[in-house]
């Protein structure tokens, strides 16, 4: 492997991790832990483990070793050592470690890594080799003369940039081509998230608040794709390509030269060559991507309809999803006034470029209207106080589109546009256990004509069938009595803790929900 990556000028950089995500090398050498526990396994699905080396002497004899075998194997300068999501837990407990920091007065377990990495730094730069590590190596004190793998966005490459040490720039959200590229409807099961590949293409690992002189510390950047939900060889060329070719321009063009509709115009035609090469790329650059929007001026849902392709037609139709050149040829936003689906397909001098897509829109009074959660949700990956009235439902394997919560009762509030007649509100809980989300037990419903005094008009006791697939949407709803309101509440009882035989059984379980929808 080696030397064929050699012979294309390519230099393989390998990494040991170090010392969390080391619950392979404890089930095989127990010794090397802190000896909290005895059912150190090899795990069979990812996580953040517990399991770290203990930085214990015998521990450091076996790194020094395994890192010798590599070395011997691995002509490159660099040595990468992660360093990344080290659980602190175990070295809390231990007796040896809690020593060993008033030893070495240490003030606490970040730095107690930070002294660990330290040591194997000394001993890989003792071997004329540097050492590259992910960007929780900063915690606790950098390592001399560590170059820093910024993953956790750019705020680790910019410190250890201006600490004058080397960074390659590889923010997930830019950088991770193992998220989805496209609508997960029509992807590969994926980790989640969302990387398009215009998002790639513009990408500058180059952030304007450092000097020219700090920017001069970062080498390069990275795409990053991991493996968990990766099975064969062809969903991993199709992960890769074609955003991999965007990331070539991000390392190798200067910013001033880059030109999107330029890319896309020789990207059109670098498809044959992936074709001729029988790489089993991505087609999203010949299909339609939807793009939804409530126009607070003209009171009315805006769909618009794009695609990477260039010099290319959109034909569509609303509820049909018969699509041929003869169908509506978009020209301009598609405006909806209640609920439906948009069915289009790319096509290019009267031939169909790719497969005929559509996307599912949800619009009712709540549409485009503010909203508050009581408490403030753990994460919302669109803008905040929108994702639950945007008119996009959630889908179970994408969690772009799902408002998530800790904690055991929900609150949200939907300021309507004026005073509406209502009847009936509806919503959707998602269920992943594998990510301790659980859906909602219970909703109750409350209106209110200031915001202030409400009153309830129902509520309802939720139950599901858990032996439908372990990543399932359950819509819920609740008719009443039709009722005015300016203000509609709807209060949720999470899940619980999760379940006895599921991942982190008696834990607090995550609630997730989706689109908001009042009618």
């Amino acid at each position: 492997m080696v030397k064929y990556a050699s012979d294309r000028f390519i230099t393989v950089i390998p990494e040991i991790e170090m010392p969390g995500h080391a619950s392979a090398a404890l089930a095989s050498y127990p010794e090397l832990s802190c000896g909290l526990r005895k059912d150190y396994v090899v795990r069979d699905y990812f996580d953040v483990f517990d399991e770290v080396y203990c930085p214990k002497e015998h521990t450091f004899d076996f790194l020094e070793n395994v890192l010798v075998e590599v070395m011997e194997l691995f002509p490159s300068h660099y040595i990468h050592i992660g360093g990344d999501e080290c659980p602190k837990k175990a070295w809390k407990k231990c007796i040896h470690c809690q020593t060993l920091m008033k030893k070495e007065g240490l003030p606490d377990e970040e730095a107690l890594q930070s002294w660990f990495i330290h040591k194997i730094e000394q001993f890989v730069n003792s071997r004329g080799r540097d050492i590259i590590g992910w960007d929780e190596i900063l915690e606790g004190g950098l390592a001399p003369n560590a170059t820093v793998m910024s993953w956790r966005g750019e705020e680790g490459g910019i410190i250890a940039a201006r600490q004058k040490h080397k960074v390659i720039m590889t923010p997930s959200k830019r950088c991770y081509i193992d998220y989805y590229q496209e609508s997960p409807e029509y992807a590969p099961l994926a980790i989640g998230g969302f990387l398009p590949l215009d998002s790639v293409y513009f990408y500058n690992p180059l952030p304007a608040g450092l000097t020219t002189e700090e920017q001069s510390y970062i080498i390069g950047t990275q795409a990053n794709i991991w493996g968990e939900y990766i099975q064969t060889p062809e969903a991993f060329e199709y992960m890769a390509f074609p955003r991999l070719l965007a990331m070539s321009e991000v390392q190798w063009t200067q910013p001033e030269y880059k030109d999107f509709v330029f890319f896309t115009r020789r990207l059109d035609k670098e498809f044959k060559r992936l074709d001729y090469c029988q790489v089993n790329s991505c087609r999203n650059f010949y299909e339609v991507n939807y793009a939804g929007v409530w126009n607070e001026n003209h009171e009315t849902y805006e769909v618009a309809l794009s695609s990477f392709c260039p010099d290319a037609e959109i034909h569509y139709a609303i509820n049909d999803s018969v699509i041929t050149a003869s169908s509506s040829l978009y020209k301009s936003p598609i405006l909806l006034s209640k609920d439906a689906v948009i069915y289009a397909a790319v096509y290019k001098e009267g031939k169909s470029m790719g497969r005929v897509t559509h996307k599912e829109f949800a619009i009712n009074k709540a549409t485009g209207c503010d909203y508050k959660c009581g408490p403030k949700t753990e994460w919302e990956h669109l803008d905040e106080s929108f994702g639950l009235t945007d008119g996009y439902c959630g889908y179970a394997q994408d969690m772009r589109r799902w408002v998530s919560f800790y904690q055991d009762s929900v609150q949200i509030v939907v300021e309507l546009k004026g005073t509406q007649r209502i009847k009936q509100v509806a919503f959707a809980s998602l269920w992943r256990p594998w990510n301790m989300i659980w859906p909602a037990k219970a909703m109750s419903v409350s209106v209110s004509a200031d915001g202030k005094n409400f009153f309830g008009v129902g509520n309802k006791v939720l139950s599901y069938d858990f032996t439908l697939t372990e990543s399932t949407r359950f819509p819920a709803s609740l008719s009443f009595p039709e009722v005015e309101a300016t203000f509609v509440r709807l209060d949720l009882l999470s899940g619980g803790l999760c379940p006895k035989g599921y991942f982190n059984e008696g834990e607090q379980s995550r609630l997730a929900i989706d689109e908001i929808e009042i009618n």
